[in-house]
């Protein structure tokens, strides 16, 4: 049994493999079992018999429930995602295996990680109920943000066991595993029983650099991440509003109660409080909103009774607004429809507060006040008639008690994204995070794409960014360019070298990506000329992927170790280009420029273009890599050089101060022809002091050659 686990940018993507074998003289049912998360979906099932694989289809609940059904009375294999518990929903399957045969189950499931309490969790349940001959849980996580920590352990690990957990993190990547032999899967020495039965955790948190989040762009679509680091808590004013009809009779009001207590002994003093209490009337603790003082929070905590709305002009302006109702959504008549009571409540909050609805008990009215909550800009919880009712309502409370920014807004460029998802938000909590996606309309206008948010803190909150892109390109006699937005300005330098040479363009560490450039030379010297060389081959790795692709004027060569899931797209416009798009990373445009087959000197030659540079970690190098997070550097005013045409200037640039000349060069992404023409600052000698080192440091042996 292996539990392999990949986590990119908070998206988890979990592959469960099970093998079993049925050594019995007769054929015998064999059952898959698994429980997964609520919050994720299943994408994938399948089932290899002999040497043969059946693929499942995912389907919606109703139709997945009526097919399912039907299957099973007429002897067809089937499974089924039912609920399993209050986080868990559970998915089994059993099917016919033959004697001394085999049958191997994958599943396949992803879930995008959520934030509380500062952390993303990531939750495996494993519970083989027997020995497992190879039991294993790996788990890889890549975050392009930096990883600030990561937590592993599991409810089933013993001190024997503990070290067995292992965890290897670097600044964006981290690796857990976890494999007991067999003899250390056993409760005794003697024993069948296994120690293996509980959910194991993972628990980690990214570094959190800019205010203004983190913004990762893959394939024309943007994900905004938004948690500010090191906010002072927004007090509050807090409205407990209790239900005490007849339906909340005996464990549920007595819990509701118990927790109660605990809760507002915690309220800090500088928030204000109160309480209602109603069935078909009302009641009110006191009519004005009470501060959070020991002396009130005491004589709450005897009798909890609340008012209706803020009448004590006192309390601080800025302050989050919330009602938390405690019911099980039953009122004991039904003067009005629900939908009724829904839309008066709503037209009386009218966006001024926010609503958080607890359900108690199994029979709640989940439905009904889950509505009720969504359209007055809250959520919902349930809470089970367990011994741990009073736990479950103050871990609601602590997700909610400490509001850090309220009506938070985030505004980007006109005209540059759609089919963008929420971007008004009522708070932000400590330790939650606010997550905004959407599309860019054009991606050669990310180069001004910028963002403000703004929201209401202990004072006014607002910032403002945009996204610092490199484009570095390298085409023609190969002419590198060095297209820097944020000081709208550009470098470039040419290199000259015998063809044949390779030459290391990318270098990243961290995310595993290389690019390598080999270059041609004309089919002959025009006579009094030198020779012209330009790249024609080049060669893209990434080693997490396992992928290799030769990319040649009119070859493409792709060699991919994990053909699991797709890990590299490649769209191809014939005659003129190749984009390369590695999974959840970085884009490449490769373009081919065609030349007449019988021109008597020049050939075929390759283009290369980095679109996602900003994507890459701070470590990546590289003749092109070294410039994807910008350069500082200054130019002095311009002087007469040798062309009349083309002006000179020093240039201050890593301790250095070089002559430079005006210039330009072209680029070619968006007219493959004639090419577009870019100013730019021409460094002389091979890029001699814009480079680190020289340029034939970077030279390499082969054009998968990684180190």
């Amino acid at each position: 049994m292996k539990v392999d686990c990949k986590v990119t940018s908070r998206f988890a993507h979990t592959v469960m493999t099970t093998k079993a074998l049925n050594k019995a003289n007769v054929s015998q049912e064999v059952s898959f079992e698994v429980e997964l998360p609520k919050t994720s979906f299943i994408t994938n099932f399948s089932m290899s018999i002999d040497g043969k694989t059946y693929t499942g289809v995912v389907k919606e609940k109703e139709q997945a429930k009526q097919q399912y059904q039907k299957a099973v009375s007429s002897g067809q294999t089937a499974g089924l995602v039912k609920a399993s518990g209050r986080k868990m929903e559970k998915f089994s399957v059993t099917v016919n295996v033959a004697a001394d045969s085999s049958v191997i189950f994958i599943l396949t499931h992803e879930e995008l990680l959520e934030r509380h309490f500062g952390k993303y969790e990531l939750m495996i349940r494993v519970k083989p109920k027997q020995l497992i001959q190879h039991f294993e849980i790996v788990a890889d996580i890549y975050e392009p943000q930096g990883i600030a920590f990561v937590e592993a352990y599991g409810t089933f690990i013993t001190n024997e066991l503990l070290p067995l957990v292992e965890k290897t993190v670097t600044d964006k990547k981290a690796h857990v595993s976890f494999s007991p032999t067999l003899d250390q899967q056993r409760k005794c020495t003697e024993c069948d029983g296994t120690l293996i039965d509980g959910d194991f955790f993972i628990k980690y948190d990214v570094n959190r650099a800019h205010d203004i989040g983190d913004i990762q762009i893959v394939n024309g679509y943007f994900v905004h991440f938004f948690a500010p680091a090191n906010l002072p808590r927004v007090p509050k004013m807090v409205v407990f509003v209790i239900d005490n009809s007849y339906s909340m009779v005996g464990n549920k009001m007595a819990q509701t109660k118990e927790a109660l207590v605990t809760i507002l002994g915690e309220l800090p003093e500088e928030d204000y409080f109160a309480i209602i209490v109603f069935s078909t009337t009302f009641v009110v603790w006191r009519p004005h909103l009470s501060k959070a003082t020991p002396e009130n929070v005491k004589a709450a905590q005897e009798y909890v009774k609340t008012i209706e709305v803020i009448r004590n002009n006192t309390a601080p302006k800025n302050m989050v607004l919330m009602i938390i109702l405690l019911t099980d959504g039953e009122p004991n008549t039904y003067p009005r429809t629900l939908p009724e009571i829904q839309e008066n409540i709503r037209h009386t909050i009218d966006g001024n507060i926010t609503l958080f609805s607890l359900a108690f008990g199994n029979d709640a009215n989940y439905g009904f006040l889950d509505t009720l909550s969504k359209q007055n800009n809250g959520l919902v919880r349930r809470i089970y008639e367990d011994s741990d009712a009073p736990l479950q309502l103050k871990g609601f409370y602590e997700e909610v008690s400490s509001p850090l920014l309220s009506d938070v807004q985030f505004h980007y460029p006109d005209n540059t994204v759609n089919s963008l998802t929420r971007s008004h938000f009522k708070q932000l909590f400590n330790g939650s995070e606010i997550m905004v996606a959407g599309r860019l309309n054009d991606l050669n206008e990310i180069d001004n794409f910028a963002i403000e948010v703004f929201a209401q803190g202990v004072s006014k909150y607002s910032i403002m960014s945009h996204i610092i892109i490199v484009h570095s390109s390298i085409d023609g006699d190969p002419h590198f360019i060095i297209e820097l937005p944020d000081q709208n300005d550009a470098l470039c330098f040419n290199i000259d070298d015998k063809p044949g040479t390779i030459f290391n363009l990318v270098r990243d560490p961290l995310t595993g990506i290389v690019v390598n450039g080999q270059t041609i030379g004309d089919k002959k010297v025009i006579p009094g000329n030198k020779m012209h060389t330009y790249f024609g081959r080049f060669g893209i790795i990434h080693e997490k992927f396992g992928i290799r692709l030769m990319v040649r004027e009119r070859l493409i060569v792709l060699t991919e170790h994990c053909p699991s899931f797709s890990s590299m797209d490649l769209q191809v416009v014939k005659d003129r280009s190749l984009t390369v798009t590695l999974r959840n990373s970085v884009k490449f445009l490769i373009i081919l420029h065609k030349v007449w087959q019988k021109h008597p000197y020049h050939q075929d030659y390759l283009g290369f273009y980095t679109l996602d540079s900003h994507l890459f970690s701070s470590n990546v190098h590289g003749l092109l890599g070294q410039f994807y997070h910008g350069l500082e550097f200054e130019v002095s005013e311009p002087f007469p050089g040798k062309d009349p045409n083309k002006p000179d200037a020093i240039m201050f640039v890593k301790e250095h101060e070089l002559v430079v000349t005006r210039g330009w060069q072209k680029d070619f992404r968006q007219d493959v022809k004639n090419g577009e023409k870019v100013p730019c600052w021409f460094i002389h000698n091979n890029g001699t002091g814009l480079l680190d080192g020289v340029h034939t440091d970077y030279i390499v042996s082969g054009l998968f050659k990684t180190i």
